[in-house]
């Protein structure tokens, strides 16, 4: 059992590594990140790219009128 827990977050790793390297980041580190925390580094990555978009596009800042 603890192997396939192990093998499940080495495969976890390797695949966030290579989903970050489709948007541009890091794949290293994305992929110690994999091997830590499991599938929830996916949402992280999502946001983290969505963050580098919007810096590229010039909407660095948001502001809210109230």
């Amino acid at each position: 059992m603890l192997w396939y827990l192990l093998a499940l977050l080495v495969i976890n790793g390797y695949i966030s590594a290579v989903v970050a390297g489709r948007f541009g980041l890091v794949g290293k580190r994305w992929a110690i990140a994999g091997l830590l925390t499991g599938p929830a580094v996916y949402s992280v990555i999502n946001v983290k790219q969505r963050m580098l978009l919007r810096k590229s596009l010039g909407f660095v800042f948001t502001r809210i009128s109230a």
